[in-house]
């Protein structure tokens, strides 16, 4: 190891491509799958049991693992899942294949076994999970050339990049002019790389020896330009090998892209997070056929019963009808998902996206969804769906033939109208001394004569008693004295919802409309033939009431009018005797006022006189006039009194 370490220090121009692999490579264990096994070991599962016959083939061996994959992967630390993630690759399963090859593609599960080291029958407990045995390390050696070997070979074992050298020489640079062992670490963190602080030493000490120059000391820091210069040389390409032609390239790129891809199918199929993008995960999904026969016919059958129920199935099935047709929509949109689903795979995609909604809703402490197991899932809920429509429709129908039935009831009007003013007259509570309503309803007096309209031959349909007391018998129900004869009288989808919680089951039933159709037409006929007679008695007691109450009120108008005659004969005189009085008091006045008039004179007893006659003249003339308006008021009334108690 130390002449090896030497070499590599002393020139890095003589550092070759395959002996840093076989560096890397000396710590991989003997399989690839190893990982796996072990993992699984150490949960308790039993590997024999697990893959059944001591001998099997390939195929259902690469199945067996994958699933075995899965179910140990999870709750692994990041490092041990990518382990098993390596044990699940194509390579590795074509190595596990080859190894333990039994002939005629065929698995020894025993040699398999061995191989990996894994011990079959001792108890779970026992076991320690499987771990990378750490790549054994020489101690630091005390020459300079050998120790900075020895860091190189450290550093190259963590795949130092041409990205990652980059990053490490811009954190060098922000470091300083000088490199000390914390400047390097802390630059070394910033790209995940780990470096033992001896030969983080050695390498600081080999920058500084080669800035100066001068092996003499042991100096704790270097230039910066020393640090890149060496980091440069330690990890600068070396000779490269010859180019590939272009089809070897591309056949190793494409069967490593394939093999990425495969790996990358069998997480998606599984519910664990992939790096396929969406053109190749369609490819996989349409390569691989993840639909078998069961499940592709339950998702064709799932989709187009679906689209049926849907606006575009219900406009088929209507064109359908228009055109005498009577296919099946559904059975044709099957038809039309197969055809699809062999030409674009639209089936399948459309699953798929199903799928992802569904790991997108599911929360991660769930743990994983295999694709397998989604769909059971959605199958079985679609069965339970499907049993809970099918029971609802049946008891809708049910519910719909017994109100068909119900509204088809008839029933006497009378009987119906006693009925609900029974109800309401019972239906009152004594509140300050007054009965009150304990339902309201003000318009219940002119529902019940315009309800009593809508009879036809005396009877009424229990459908138009429900269109128009439907809400009333409803409202009833909360009082619990008329409660029963309510229910009895409400819609029947309400007497079955009640009767459905109640625990006896007891239907209610109505005495109103339990009648049979020959029951209420008999009684109807009765009521209609007793209403009639009724009526005659009482219009011909009508006719002979008016006729006597005109004899008296004719004699009493004759007896009026020979009273008011009289009086108004009496009247006549007294305004006659009001006129005259007026017309002299006028003519008095008129002649007061021409004598006053006449007069020329200034004297001022004379004018005084006369004024005051005139005066007094006009006061006599109002007051006549006044008496004489109010008999002749008074005369007129009596006339026109008079005329209309004549008749005319």
């Amino acid at each position: 190891m130390g002449a090896f370490h030497k070499k590599i220090a002393a020139g890095q121009q003589d550092r070759s491509p395959r002996l840093r692999t076989e560096l890397v490579t000396m710590a991989a264990p003997p399989l690839q799958c190893q990982a796996v096994l072990h993992q699984a070991a150490h949960r308790g599962i039993d590997l024999q049991r697990w893959f059944g016959p001591p001998v099997i083939p390939s195929g259902d061996f690469e199945k067996k693992m994958m699933g075995l994959g899965l179910g140990v992967a999870a709750g692994l630390p990041a490092e041990a899942a990518q382990c098993v993630e390596r044990g699940l690759a194509r390579g590795a399963l074509d190595e596990a294949v080859a190894a333990a090859a039994a002939g005629d593609d065929q698995v020894d599960v025993a040699k398999l076994l061995s191989l990996a080291k894994v011990t079959v029958g001792r108890p779970p407990s026992r076991q320690k999970p499987w771990t990378a045995p750490r790549p054994r390390t020489a101690p630091v050696p005390s020459s300079r050339k050998a120790a900075t070997a020895l860091a190189a070979t450290e550093l190259q074992r963590q795949k130092v990049t041409p990205s990652r050298l980059r990053g490490l020489k811009v954190a060098l640079r922000r470091s300083g002019e000088t490199i000390d062992v914390d400047a390097l670490q802390k630059a070394l963190g910033t790209q995940n790389l780990r470096l033992r602080d001896a030969n983080a030493a050695a390498l600081v000490r080999e920058a500084a020896w080669r800035s100066q120059n001068n092996e003499e000391g042991a100096p704790t820091k270097a230039p910066l330009t020393g640090i890149i210069s060496l980091v440069e040389d330690l990890f600068a390409p070396s000779e490269k090998p010859p180019a590939p032609s272009y089809e070897a390239w591309k056949k190793h790129k494409d069967e490593a892209q394939k093999g990425r891809a495969r790996i990358q199918f069998r997480r998606a199929l599984g519910g664990l997070s992939h790096a396929l993008d969406a053109p190749e995960l369609k490819e996989m999904l349409l390569k691989y056929q993840v639909l078998n026969e069961d499940a592709l016919t339950e998702e064709i059958r799932a989709s187009a019963r679906e689209w049926a129920r849907s606006p575009d199935g219900h406009f088929a099935q209507l064109k359908a009808g228009l055109k005498n047709s009577d296919s099946d929509v559904e059975e044709g949109r099957r038809k039309v998902l197969r055809d699809l689903e062999q030409k674009t795979g639209f089936v399948t995609l459309e699953t798929w996206k199903r799928y992802e909604l569904a790991l997108k809703r599911r929360d991660a402490c769930e743990g994983p969804l295999p694709f397998e197991t989604y769909l059971a899932s959605i199958k079985a809920e679609r069965q339970k769906a499907e049993k809970v429509v099918e029971e609802w429709t049946k008891s809708k129908d049910e519910e719909e033939k017994l109100r068909k039935e119900d509204r088809m009831r008839r029933a006497p009007v009378d009987k119906v109208v006693d009925e609900m003013r029974s109800l309401y007259d019972q239906a009152h509570d004594e509140l300050d001394g007054q009965y009150k309503a304990s339902r309201i309803c003000p318009s219940i007096e002119a529902k019940l004569r315009g309800f009593t309209e809508k009879a036809q031959n005396g009877l009424v349909t229990k459908a138009q008693f429900d269109d128009t007391f439907g809400k009333e018998a409803f409202s009833l129900l909360a009082d619990k004295r008329v409660a029963p004869k309510a229910l009895a009288l409400a819609d029947a989808s309400v007497r079955q919802s009640i009767t459905a919680r109640r625990s006896s089951g007891e239907k209610p039933t109505s005495e109103v409309f339990g009648m049979s159709s020959e029951e209420a037409s008999k009684h109807a006929k009765e009521l209609s033939e007793k209403k009639e007679n009724e009526t005659n008695e009482e219009y011909t007691k009508w006719v002979a009431a008016k006729a006597e109450e005109r004899k008296k009120s004719l004699k009493a108008r004759k007896e009026k009018a020979k009273a008011l005659k009289q009086g108004l004969d009496s009247t006549r005189s007294d305004v006659e005797a009001k006129l005259n009085a007026w017309r002299k008091a006028q003519a008095k006045a008129s002649k007061a006022l021409k004598k006053r008039a006449n007069y020329t004179g200034d004297d001022a007893e004379t004018i005084t006189k006369l004024e005051d006659a005139v005066d007094a003249a006009n006061k006599l003339r109002a007051e006549t006039g006044v008496a004489a308006t109010a008999a002749t008021k008074r005369w007129k009334a009596l006339k026109s009194a008079r005329k209309v108690a004549r008749g005319k």
